[in-house]
């Protein structure tokens, strides 16, 4: 787990407020990992990632979630609660090993519902 950081804990706390009235629930179905993980899912909000990283607190994981450059440019209050860029994928396989839930949007962007887009291999690479 990380130092505390109060600002960190309070943008943690701000996400978490953010959720609770902004989305109507969240449902998983079918297990959730007990250890550290490599997730690549479809991104079709801005709440993913954030959603995913409440999950990963409330189970005791460690988060981090890869953005471009242009992304944590326009937020990079958002490194503090564990984004890095997707050129930072050493900084990403030392986090899964030390057993924190890795997020990688292998379709690179929020895309609409639908067909799945051509998919980058970052979390392939990461996992291995």
């Amino acid at each position: 787990m990380r130092h505390a950081d109060p600002v960190a804990a309070l943008l943690r706390a701000n996400i978490r407020r953010s959720l609770r009235t902004g989305l109507g629930g969240v449902w998983v179905y079918g297990s959730l990992p007990a250890g550290n993980a490599v997730l690549a899912p479809n991104h079709h909000s801005w709440w993913d990632g954030y959603v995913l990283g409440e999950v990963a607190a409330t189970l005791g994981a460690d988060f981090r979630v890869l953005m471009t450059a242009r992304q944590l440019a326009r937020f990079p209050f958002l490194r503090r609660v564990g984004a890095l860029g997707i050129q930072e994928l050493r900084p990403a396989v030392r986090a899964a090993r030390r057993g924190a839930w890795v997020v990688v949007f292998p379709e690179g962007a929020i895309q609409p519902a639908g067909p799945l887009r051509e998919v980058k291999p970052g979390a392939a690479w990461i996992a291995r």
